[in-house]
């Protein structure tokens, strides 16, 4: 702020001496030979009628700041300005006349009171210009500026909600994803598998800060990603045993891309849901991460299995569940159009849960 009002104090200095100089310049250009005022007056005198005008901006510029020409202060303001500039007037006018006489008894010269009367009121006209010329071009910009902060604030008050809207989605996944997990773990109780359910306690424990670690960004490296959904498969395995097989296909370059949180532990969770349900045997689940070249590259990610499938007709940008949903609201607000998801047939059976997004690290 005040390296603002530096620059503009500055550039109305700036400004006024300019317009001084160049007056003195075009009166010296014009000078008369034999001219009865020595030149030195005269450039004082056109000096002083534009530096004159610095205090004078100084003091308009405040009654604006005060008194802004604005819809609602209209009423008010109006009266003010037409008082400031009457005052402008009378400031500037007198100090030009009380230079003219001082010249003109400088250089014995008798000021006839006619052209005094003309140049007074000239000059009146003049100085009603430059107020205008004043106030309503910084009028203007201060609208302007006005109107460009409104806008910085909506926009921030917008991406405040949206940001409020994505926690939310993201906080629903803690929930989620903590029921699934402590089902699971309920299950080894139920069936008094008293070692299995130690060791999934422990599993948790350990999922759980993870989690927890994790909630405070959007988005994480794939590793860190798979590192947690590692953890949270190998609660599953203790639970399903040798019934749950896991092949892991994930390229190196893949790794330090960044994907959002727990994007894929709703696919697992899935795919396992699923792909054991009613099916008598073990269930074998693919996870794989490539990246699609392109002009835009894309990073793909794949969770398929081989158990029941879908029942019909390839399922795209749709999902049933919490999770799946989260996935599809998350991938909007974070990507737009930019990021996709699927649900599709396996052949010659299972399903295959993709998702697609930018490349980014």
């Amino acid at each position: 702020m005040v390296k603002k009002r530096i620059f503009t104090a500055l550039g109305i200095i700036g400004f006024w001496s300019i317009l001084a100089i160049a007056s003195v310049q075009q009166v010296y250009d014009n000078l008369p030979a034999a001219s009865a005022t020595p030149f030195p007056i005269i450039a004082l005198r056109q000096s002083v009628l534009w530096l004159l005008w610095i205090p004078l901006t100084f003091a308009i510029l405040a009654v604006i700041r005060t008194f802004p020409l604005e819809r609602s202060r209209l009423g008010k303001s109006i009266p003010v300005h037409i008082l400031s500039c009457i005052v402008v007037c009378l400031l500037h006018g007198s100090a030009m006349v009380a230079w003219q006489h001082y010249a003109a008894a400088y250089s014995e010269q008798l000021i006839p009171a006619s052209m005094l009367r003309f140049s007074q009121v000239v000059l009146a006209a003049f100085d009603v210009l430059v107020y205008g010329m004043i106030v309503f071009p910084a009028t203007a910009l201060r609208l302007a500026r006005r109107a460009h902060e409104r806008e910085m604030r909506t926009a921030h008050l917008e991406n405040q909600l949206l940001q409020a809207e994505f926690s939310a989605l993201k906080m629903q996944m803690h929930p989620h994803f903590l029921f699934n997990a402590l089902n699971s773990v309920a299950t080894l109780v139920r069936e008094v598998r008293t070692q299995e359910a130690v060791r999934a306690i422990a599993q948790l424990s350990d999922l759980l800060r993870s989690a927890l670690d994790d909630s405070r960004d959007d988005c994480i490296p794939l590793d860190d990603e798979l590192l947690f959904l590692r953890k949270y498969i190998a609660i599953e395995q203790i639970r399903f045993g040798e019934n749950l097989r896991v092949e892991w296909e994930i390229a190196p370059e893949t790794t330090s891309a960044l994907v959002p949180t727990f994007i894929m532990q709703p696919l697992v969770e899935n795919a396992i849901k699923h792909g054991l349900s009613g099916r008598i045997g073990s269930t074998s689940l693919r996870i794989s991460a490539h990246v699609e070249p392109g002009n835009a590259p894309k990073l793909v990610l794949d969770v398929e299995d081989d158990g029941a499938g879908l029942h019909g007709s390839p399922l795209t940008q749709t999902a049933s569940g919490v999770g799946l949903r989260n996935i599809v609201s998350r991938l909007q607000f974070l990507y737009g159009d930019n990021a996709a998801f699927s649900l599709t047939p396996r052949l010659p059976n299972g399903a295959r849960a993709r998702v697609e997004l930018p490349l980014e690290r």
